[in-house]
């Protein structure tokens, strides 16, 4: 049996996309029997400045005064290692504002690389797992991979070349990188060479076809009877071009149509003011009850500008949703290129046109599940670690 540390940074207070990503990896990853694994998790914690500043969070109802600084914390029966980093405005300003390398986060990171000892191998996840597996490897020669999701490879390099030398090297040392698709493999060419093959995400079980009565029985009890919905979902964030959303929706609009927007961000104000009677803002939604009102939902539109993957595309059509996006990231790999519209001038008009003759139309002939199944994504990753260890 092979000894396995996963490592990744993310936010326990904030779980989005890429947090059930790594996690569903992980549990699948520790459910084969021919491991051992253990789950490490990097977490920023606020002191009382950072919580006065930046406001409070929140843990399943427990504050993160409340919760304190526990050694392990469960999330679906994954036990996660935690190490919390103190957060620093330094680190914060060097890097977001001037472009500069963080000083105390690497710091943290190298000397965390200790409790990586004795394992036979390091699955890492995005810049910061990468970086303490690196570590790891210089001071035990332990080997590792890394997993990468979307903005490691498509956005950050890019937005600050201060990390982007630094991505070029944790690829290259590392025995392979697996991408959530295929566009983030190609993109990652621009930032430097290495062991690279593409890994899909996958979609949860839960996330299946109701039957029709008990759809209907749902959208009755929303009051949806006769109604069609279309729902962007997803963070209200530039990249998501969700400021598009007013503009898309009224060119879409018909009698029987609604408009939910199902998420949070910075742009939800904005959102609010320019939109009608029949958009309904649903907030922050646990992961839980994503697979229900995706069931309540017609057709899913995600205009963004650029998606590693686009995980909520896979879990609509497994729902039985029709789904459209824009021609992007790892998005024409889940719908097809027929359902995705390619960026430009006219935009909006051709992203609704769209979207309203998909809505029309039968389901998605191009998606098949099979292609996004954790249990064989995890033998995947297992027989590489199995096949690369001695």
């Amino acid at each position: 049996m092979k000894r396995v540390a996963i490592v990744f940074e993310e936010d326990i207070f904030n779980q989005k996309g890429t947090f059930h990503a790594k996690l569903e990896r992980a549990r699948h990853l520790a459910a084969r029997p021919e491991l051992e694994v253990e789950v490490f998790c990097v977490q920023v914690r606020y002191t009382w400045i950072e919580r006065l500043l930046l406001g409070k969070r929140w843990l399943d109802g427990v504050s993160e005064r409340k919760l304190g600084r526990p050694e392990r914390l469960d999330f679906d029966g994954v036990s996660y290692r935690m190490l919390w980093m103190p957060y620093s405005i330094l680190d914060h300003f060097l890097f977001f504002k001037l472009g500069r390398r963080p000083l105390f986060y690497p710091r943290f990171l190298r000397r965390k690389a200790a409790l990586l000892k004795g394992f036979d191998w390091i699955s890492a996840h995005s810049f910061e797992g990468a970086f303490l597996a690196r570590e790891a490897q210089r001071l035990y020669g332990t080997p590792y991979s890394v997993s990468w999701h979307g903005s490691d490879i498509h956005t950050k390099p890019f937005k600050y070349p201060c990390i982007r030398e630094e991505t070029a090297s944790l690829m290259a040392l590392a025995k392979m990188n697996f991408f959530v698709s295929r566009a983030l493999l190609e993109t990652s060419d621009q930032i430097g060479l290495g062991a690279k093959q593409v890994l899909y995400n996958g979609v949860d079980a839960v996330f299946y076809p109701y039957p029709t009565e008990r759809r209907q029985l749902l959208k009755r009890a929303e009051g949806l009877e006769g109604q069609r919905v279309v729902a962007f979902v997803g963070n209200l964030f530039p990249v998501k071009q969700a400021e598009l959303l007013p503009a898309i929706f009224r060119q879409m609009a018909a009698p029987d149509i609604r408009f939910w927007v199902i998420g949070d961000g910075p742009l939800r104000g904005e959102i609010e003011a320019r939109s009608g009677d029949t958009v309904r803002f649903w907030g922050d939604v646990p992961h839980s009850r994503m697979p229900e009102i995706l069931n309540m939902v017609d057709l899913v539109i995600l205009p963004s500008r650029n998606e590693g993957f686009g995980m909520v595309l896979a879990e609509a059509l497994a729902c039985g949703c029709k789904a459209v996006g824009t021609r992007v990231g790892g998005i024409p790999e889940i719908i097809g290129e027929a359902a995705s519209v390619p960026l430009g001038e006219d935009f909006v008009h051709r992203f609704s046109s769209v979207a309203l003759s998909i809505l029309e139309g039968p389901q998605n002939a191009f998606y098949t599940r099979a292609r996004f199944d954790w249990v064989k994504i995890a033998q995947e990753e297992m027989l590489f670690i199995l096949q690369n260890t001695k």
